[in-house]
């Protein structure tokens, strides 16, 4: 089944193809589930205005890192074409991702702010 969906696909595609898939499951998953929950359990009885307050500065938190791609993407895509580093450039970010994805577990509850910071790092 898997092999006539891919028929006629190159390597680079199919590369491509998986790195979405990964990419929409860390979003789902991490982003939509697990992150918004824990964020707003802990961050609400800090916040005045409870879980309401939690949500906003959440959905201003993810505002922000999607203005920041909005911002680096034509500039980062401008040079990894111009300059040929489009595997570090990539490789680099991954891991960024990859290691912000890991510190959203070892940063504490209570520090709210610092997870926000590390969430956008992460996503």
């Amino acid at each position: 089944m898997i092999k006539k969906l891919t028929a006629g696909l190159t390597k680079e595609e199919k590369s491509w193809i998986m790195y979405d898939w990964a990419s929409q499951g860390y979003v789902m998953i991490v982003h939509t589930v697990l992150f918004s929950m824990f964020f707003i359990h802990s961050a609400a009885p800090a916040l005045y205005g409870g879980t309401v307050r939690a949500n906003g500065i959440l959905s201003l938190a993810n505002t922000v890192g999607t203005v920041i791609v909005g911002i680096l993407a034509p500039i980062l895509g401008t040079l990894s074409g111009y300059k040929g580093i489009k595997k570090l450039i990539f490789t680099i970010f991954a891991c960024m991702g990859i290691i912000g994805t890991i510190a959203l577990s070892m940063v504490p509850e209570h520090l709210w702010f610092m997870l926000l910071i590390v969430f956008t790092i992460a996503g």
